[in-house]
């Protein structure tokens, strides 16, 4: 929705998503009054108006294609006019799956993301609270993980996101990551968990199974990013 009836930005950026608490999901940005929401945790979607549902469609026993028919005929009948753009047309690859050919979604399994996403979000504000610079909390979906870029000036950055996944680990994991990428040798010991991943990029990372064999899985989350965001802080200084 939002690279269809956003306002276009340079950086692509309108095609980002936000986190929101009170409805669980990931939502478009405003295009026309309108805002699309994938909520996780029953797997819906849903069409905002303000902070209005004007519209929703359960994803469960549903293909991807019923959801892109149901988005198209729900914009049209709420603007009353036809969307120009195709909503289904992609500007990145995603991984195969049978879902993208196909097969129907099943809502189970989007339970416990609603968690990861959801505590993510919390401690990703502190953050950006916490540290001048720092972008808002937004998930590229392209990427799919839910973050924000901290801004240090003169081209350096330190990104701070969770991703729910991917081909370097099978498992939600957060991660800290300092740009320009130093050298490996200079990586400092991390003091509250974690490893440092040098495979393709660089960044301080704690999977999602070390989070939770913690005693208190808040504090372990807390402690590990404000070491790491100070570890590459200091890597770039």
């Amino acid at each position: 929705m939002g690279r269809v009836l956003a306002p276009k930005k340079v950086d692509d950026s309108h095609t980002n998503l936000g986190w929101l608490t009170d409805r669980g999901g990931l939502a478009s940005h405003t295009g026309e009054g309108l805002r699309g929401v994938l909520s996780f945790g029953d797997l819906r979607l849903l069409l905002l108006a303000g902070d209005e549902k004007v519209a929703e469609l359960a994803l469960s026993g549903k293909t991807v294609a019923d959801g892109y028919r149901w988005l198209k005929a729900s914009l049209e009948a709420r603007l009353d006019k036809l969307v120009e753009g195709d909503l289904a047309s992609l500007h990145y690859e995603v991984p195969e799956h049978p879902v993208g050919t196909g097969q129907a979604f099943s809502a189970g399994a989007f339970t416990e993301l609603d968690h990861w996403f959801g505590n993510a979000n919390a401690a990703l504000a502190e953050i950006k609270q916490a540290n001048p610079g720092a972008s808002d909390v937004r998930c590229w979906p392209h990427h799919f993980d839910l973050a924000t870029l901290i801004d240090l000036g003169d081209g350096k950055t330190v990104g701070v996101g969770l991703s729910p996944g991917d081909g370097s680990y099978a498992e939600p994991y957060w991660y800290v990551s300092p740009w320009p990428y130093p050298a490996e040798s200079e990586l400092p010991d991390l003091l509250h968990g974690g490893l440092w991943h040098s495979q393709g990029f660089t960044a301080a990372v704690l999977r999602g199974s070390q989070l939770v064999a913690a005693q208190n899985q808040e504090q372990a989350c807390r402690e590990f990013l404000s070491d790491a965001i100070g570890s590459c802080r200091r890597l770039l200084s």
